[in-house]
């Protein structure tokens, strides 16, 4: 008998113990089914189930959805759009941008029918996607390794990649042109590989090789095209 009862007394407590770990009218749920993987992030947000948030400090944080893309422009959410300006994702693309291992997703922006006006850079961060704005001149001729042509003019352009801070998209030059004018008024040109100097041939010999490199592989913004890259 003594067995028996030290045997329901110690059942009592193991019961009681779950209950109070567990606390009451409580469940206890896996972490790792809230939290969404990178790719089921992209889709959702590409299908338009969820929003992305601007990453820039300028935007304060705005939610953005891709069926409504025109909002990412407006200055103020509650400001009733009076329909002169109207932007949507034609394409996107995806690619590790930054050599991380981690891919990116670029939308590709058209603003009044126009297709050079820029691009969206989708990044997954801590359970977040986040997205950074590029104008078209900023992020041009896309490869499939990543690199691609910025231009800011006749003599100021080149060769680079991304690098991507906490809150921040940088611009890594990796070869390019750059101009100045001098003390007395002469424009002088400058071109680097990495920072240093090197000569026109030699740019010219990079631009070549860039050239030649696989363009991004770019897809129209549909259900199936995003299913297809993001399988469920």
């Amino acid at each position: 008998m003594s067995r028996i009862f030290i045997w329901i007394c110690f059942l009592t407590f193991l019961v009681g113990s779950k209950v109070l770990a567990q606390g009451p009218g409580e469940n206890i749920v896996d972490e790792t089914e809230t939290v969404k993987t990178l790719e089921e992030s992209f889709r959702a947000v590409l299908l338009g189930d969820e929003d992305f948030v601007c990453a820039e400090t300028w935007s304060q944080n705005k939610r953005v959805n891709v069926k409504n893309f025109t909002e990412l422009f407006l200055d103020d959410v509650d400001e009733e759009e009076d329909g002169s300006m109207t932007a949507v994702v034609d394409r996107f693309t995806v690619l590790d941008l930054d050599g991380d291992g981690e891919k990116e997703v670029i939308l590709w922006i058209v603003v009044n029918d126009a297709l050079d006006y820029g691009f969206e850079i989708l990044r997954y961060q801590e359970g977040t996607v986040c997205g950074y704005t590029l104008g078209y001149r900023e992020f041009m001729q896309l490869k499939s390794d990543g690199t691609f042509i910025y231009s800011g003019g006749y003599a100021d352009w080149g060769i680079a990649k991304l690098r991507f801070s906490e809150d921040a998209c940088l611009t890594d030059r990796l070869y390019c042109v750059e101009s100045h004018y001098n003390s007395e008024r002469n424009l002088e040109i400058q071109y680097l590989a990495d920072g240093e100097p090197y000569s026109a041939a030699e740019f010219d010999d990079d631009v070549r090789r860039q050239n030649a490199k696989s363009d991004a592989v770019w897809y129209d913004l549909t259900e199936e095209n995003i299913r297809n890259i993001f399988e469920q």
